[in-house]
């Protein structure tokens, strides 16, 4: 188990994730400003754009996402397992067998690496997939679909897990976590923007 490896490669993942995250975030503001040019035009009566109009609409928008990106880093603020039980996963049956290996490989893990054994979830989902959450270790959680633990032998899950704790003690979990507030922004700019749109064609 290359744990150092796994951590490079969750990393790397990691650093894309915010990359596209700053794209999404500068093509809203884009998307924002050209709509609202449109709508100038076609209601402004020829008038031109009042001061400040581009760096209101960009502060609005930025509100709004923040705004919304406040609010679900609150709700995540409690813990990984939040985030596993909202995608429909389980706390670990101990009575389950595939459940105490995944319990016996965390552990065997957190040792190795050095940080708190995180909540373990189960997902009832016949692909092969993992999941880590949470804002730093003590509050971290690994959600392992019931495929994964079907078809990999001990090594192979043990390799999953590894990964997985690479996004914990790498910081990965961390940033994830703020992205997913980050992208609930976005999406309660899409809800403002609904809202906006069904009182106008009112």
């Amino acid at each position: 188990m290359d744990f150092y490896a796994h951590q490079e490669r969750a990393q790397k993942a990691s650093r894309r994730l915010l990359l596209l995250f700053m794209l999404a975030m500068a093509a809203a503001l884009a998307a924002v400003n050209g709509a609202a040019m449109l709508v100038w035009w076609a209601f402004g009566g020829g008038v031109a754009y009042p001061p400040y109009f581009f760096l209101t609409n960009s502060l609005a928008t930025l509100l709004i996402v923040g705004g919304g990106a406040w609010v679900e880093m609150h709700r995540l603020s409690e813990g990984g397992g939040v985030l596993a039980e909202r995608l429909g996963a389980q706390p670990i049956n101990e009575a389950e067998p595939l459940h105490r290996r995944l319990r016996d490989v965390a552990e065997e893990a957190a040792i190795g690496a050095g940080v708190p054994v995180p909540a373990l979830h189960v997902l009832d989902d016949p692909s092969i997939n993992a999941l880590a959450a949470g804002e730093r270790p003590g509050l971290a959680a690994i959600m392992v679909t019931r495929g994964a633990l079907e078809k990999l032998d001990r090594d192979e899950l043990q390799g999953v897990v590894a990964h997985e704790f690479a996004h914990i003690v790498g910081g990965d979990t961390r940033l994830n976590t703020r992205l997913t507030g980050a992208l609930y922004g976005l999406y309660s700019l899409r809800l403002a923007g609904s809202k906006l749109m069904g009182h106008g064609f009112s």
